[in-house]
């Protein structure tokens, strides 16, 4: 009989992203018989609320307001740069 397992690790950018590797781990009678990764990166201020019980605490602890206005106010300067060059 085949079995899931899965394993995540976070880590958090300097940019206050949250990466998350999800690793699955597929067990046969116990003994890991092959895995998968997947990554991807939450930025401050999207949802989270698909991801496990531990990445949602993590990012609520990272992602405070402060932190998702300031992500915000640079995304707006990128933006106003952006605009100026295809000007």
């Amino acid at each position: 009989m085949i079995t899931e397992r899965l394993e995540y690790q976070i880590e958090i950018t300097a940019s206050d992203h949250v990466q998350v590797r999800t690793r699955t781990i597929f067990l046969r009678d116990g003994v890991e018989c092959g895995h998968e990764n997947h990554r991807h990166v939450i930025a401050p201020g999207e949802p989270c609320s698909n991801e496990c019980e531990r990445v949602q605490q993590v990012v609520g602890l990272i992602h405070t307001p402060e932190v998702v206005q300031k992500h915000k106010d640079k995304n707006k300067d990128k933006n106003k740069d952006k605009d100026k060059e295809d000007k």
